[in-house]
């Protein structure tokens, strides 16, 4: 059996600082992870103008600003930093991917050319997006269905077979942290022996226990977001694992085996 595939989510947790990002993925490469993966949005695409940062519960960090103003202010990774940071990735042995949303970010992605794309939970209903990913990159795709309907799920399934690249369904519980209790790990095996896709497990959990079951169930790659300072203020740093402690999390990993198929 192939040691798992483990991305390290770094998304906003950068502060928008390029400098910042550059350190997390030196630190990153000293887990042993395979791969580091940003997001990149238009803020159009993923948020309603009606949407406001009290929705997120943010405005204690951001103010009572629209959410359009929140993430391009404060969360946006720019995308002129995307150069660097993929060869800064590569040359340290470690895999780049990106989570992209909508049309803009396939025409983005399409320049920049990561190793893998991702789709959020968000984006699984997304049919015509979907659909307009397939073929359009020559690596994998990995899709997160936290929330997702098991129709909605098989739709989503039907599309990305068509893609001659490989795909993947990330298990995934749309709460952040996430309990145990919650996550509902078993349906890793529904995902795997009933619908015969690639399993893994978005794992936004505290610690390492939900993800060394996840491995037991049979996941082959994962992701946890990480951050430098979980106590920095952001939307992401409070359930992330602190990279100096992501070779844990990483060696568990590593040294669980997948016992179970029923």
């Amino acid at each position: 059996m192939k040691k798992p595939y483990i991305i390290a989510e770094i998304g906003t947790n950068h502060n928008q600082s390029i400098n910042v990002a550059k350190k997390m993925i030196v630190d990153l490469s000293k887990t042993n992870c395979d791969c580091v993966k940003f997001q990149i949005y238009e803020s159009n695409e993923i948020v309603s103008k009606k949407i406001k940062a009290s929705d997120y519960k943010l405005e204690k960090v951001y103010g009572d600003i629209s959410a359009h103003k929140m993430f391009n202010k404060y969360l946006k990774t720019p995308k002129k930093w995307f150069p660097q940071l993929k060869k800064l990735t590569h040359n340290l042995g470690m895999d780049f991917a990106v989570t992209i949303h909508g049309n803009n970010g396939i025409k983005w992605a399409k320049r920049i050319k990561p190793d893998i794309i991702k789709v959020a939970s968000m984006d699984h209903t997304n049919t015509p997006f979907l659909k307009n990913l397939i073929n359009k990159f020559k690596v994998p795709i990995l899709l997160s269905i936290g929330m997702g309907e098991l129709k909605d799920i098989k739709r989503s399934i039907k599309i990305l077979k068509k893609h001659k690249y490989g795909f993947g369904i990330f298990h995934c519980c749309a709460i952040y942290p996430a309990k145990i209790k919650d996550l509902r790990l078993r349906n890793i095996l529904f995902l795997k022996n009933k619908l015969k896709v690639n399993t893994g497990f978005s794992d936004h959990s505290m610690g390492e226990a939900a993800a060394k079951k996840s491995r037991k169930l049979g996941s082959l790659f994962f992701e946890k977001h990480v951050s430098l300072n979980p106590k920095q203020k952001g939307p992401d740093h409070s359930f992330a694992c602190k990279i100096d402690k992501f070779f844990k999390y990483v060696n568990t990993l590593n040294s669980q085996k997948i016992i179970s198929n029923k």
